[in-house]
């Protein structure tokens, strides 16, 4: 079934210009730009609001902020990743690469985090394909050894679809 929708009166962001018109898209495609003022019959009134491309973020550890909002506070992980994706939705984020934490030492002594990146990565991965993200997720791996070798199971991490790993740090 196809689905199209037009918004007009809006003020279209361009790669080299801005102009007032209707787009069109036609199942999640944009078909159709129209420079001018006219409403197409059907069409939403943007009013005069901007319509720009999406934003992508390249990396970023907000997801954290998100799990762990305080100390010794572990958030519902389904319950953060959704805050997260809605904060990054709210500021026209369209894809994000989530900077996932592997390997951490600290100065008080504390070592790593067991399997935190792998099991969020699947967490993000069931989300999505369950429909519950209003935006794209790319997993990323974000090393954080110090004075340390990497893990021996560090070129497997990236197993799944849409989870990469970085070049592993060495002292």
């Amino acid at each position: 079934m196809t689905q199209t929708f037009t918004l007009a009166n809006a003020e279209l962001v361009l790669e080299n210009e801005v102009i007032t018109g209707p787009l069109t898209v036609t199942n999640g495609q944009i078909t159709d730009i129209e420079p001018g003022t006219h409403m197409p019959q059907g069409a939403e009134d943007c009013r005069g609001d901007y319509i720009a491309p999406g934003l992508v973020e390249l990396h970023t550890d907000n997801l954290e902020r998100h799990i762990r909002p305080r100390p010794r506070v572990d958030w519902p992980h389904d319950a953060a990743i959704v805050a997260h994706d809605a904060e990054l939705a709210s500021v026209g984020t369209t894809t994000v690469y989530d900077a996932l934490r592997v390997g951490s030492i600290h100065s008080d002594g504390r070592k790593n985090y067991g399997k935190y990146a792998r099991a969020l990565a699947d967490e993000i991965l069931t989300l999505r394909t369950k429909g519950g993200l209003k935006i794209s997720h790319i997993c990323i791996c974000a090393p954080r050894f110090v004075r340390k070798p990497c893990p021996k199971n560090w070129p497997n991490w990236a197993s799944r679809t849409s989870c990469h790993r970085t070049t592993c740090p060495r002292p």
